[in-house]
């Protein structure tokens, strides 16, 4: 069994107010190494819920969509595909690549 980290909570909150405003707040204060942790405890093959990532992405989602903090959000984002990359994670597993895909706009290779 997972505990919920802040991180947890703070999105599952903001997918019920529909505001990412405390996501961005407490990504803020996170360093690098800790924001990179928590978005690799956020893949189910860490203990993780598949809801928990899927929160996550539509967070980054509402977070883009409101322009606020954008290129920081983008940011993150990033660093969420890069840590799945370094795994080996193969694209065409990755069950959420269609909600990346909408979130940055891009068309990505799920057959590479």
């Amino acid at each position: 069994m997972r505990y919920f980290t802040g991180l947890d909570r703070v999105l599952l909150d903001c997918i019920e107010s529909g505001d990412a405003a405390p996501y961005l707040q407490l990504m803020k204060k996170f360093g690098v190494q800790t924001i990179e942790s928590e978005l690799r405890c956020l893949e189910p093959e860490f203990g993780s819920s598949p809801d928990l990532l899927l929160a996550f992405l539509k967070v980054t989602k509402m977070a883009l969509l409101s322009h606020k903090d954008y290129e920081l959000t983008q940011s993150y984002l990033a660093l969420f595909l890069k840590v799945s990359k370094n795994r080996n994670c193969r694209l065409a597993k990755f069950p959420y690549m269609h909600m990346c895909a909408s979130i940055t706009h891009q068309e990505y290779d799920v057959h590479g």
